[in-house]
């Protein structure tokens, strides 16, 4: 049988979803009035700073110790922090992706964008047959 949440649960879910709307609108609003260099930098210093002492750290210091038996702990530790940095700088960067993503096949130069391969998706684009993409990063 499917049991109700108590009305408080039920009120306080319905009272943190705006104020949760307003945080991210704001730390958008923030992190456009910074551009995206400043944002993204920002960002980096912030998960640096705060992601070391989130229980999900020693996780990842478990899984790269694992995956790196051989390297020494203070390498372990650069590189989680590494991790910690390009999340913060990933999430700073989400609110710029329109500017930062500037490639133009015509002027492949012009941007701050460097894309290899980019003659593949032309082929599928102009070839007038169905086609399939896989991407990972």
């Amino acid at each position: 049988m499917f049991k109700q949440r108590p009305r408080v649960t039920r009120f306080g879910s319905r009272l943190a979803e705006p104020l949760m709307i307003g945080a991210v609108r704001a730390v958008f609003a923030l992190a456009r009035a910074l551009g995206s260099d400043r944002s993204s930098n920002l960002g980096g210093a912030i998960a640096r700073a705060f992601g070391p002492l989130l229980p999900q750290h020693r996780t990842a210091l478990d899984n790269l110790r694992a995956a790196f038996p051989h390297k020494p702990d203070a390498d372990i530790k650069v590189i989680a922090r590494g991790a910690w940095d390009n999340l913060g700088r990933v999430g700073a960067e989400y609110a710029h992706l329109a500017t930062l993503f500037d490639f133009d096949d015509r002027n492949p130069n012009a941007g701050r964008c460097e894309v290899h391969g980019i003659e593949h998706f032309l082929a599928l684009r102009d070839d007038g047959k169905p086609g399939i993409i896989f991407a990972a990063h």
